[in-house]
């Protein structure tokens, strides 16, 4: 796995940020959709849930790889 992440790592800072396509701002959309519904299910008038309550994450400016390990971390920590 870390070879991959060096390698993906490697290719994002050679090839820059990919061009936004259609299915990507349709796909940023779901997420948003989704995460305003969980938020009004959980009544965080439309904040974002994170593992502690209350408190936001802010990952703007990360990279998906980025991304997709701190939410790797946060369910690992949450099953302990």
């Amino acid at each position: 796995m870390k070879t991959i992440i060096r390698r993906l790592r490697r290719l994002e800072d050679r090839f820059g940020p990919a061009v936004e396509t259609e299915s990507d701002r349709h796909l940023l959309g779901r997420i948003e959709a989704a995460r305003r519904r969980l938020a009004e299910a959980d009544g965080l008038d439309g904040r974002v849930r994170t593992a502690v309550e209350g408190e936001q994450e802010d990952v703007s400016g990360l990279s998906l790889e980025q991304i997709l390990l701190r939410g790797r971390e946060r369910a690992r920590l949450a099953t302990k």
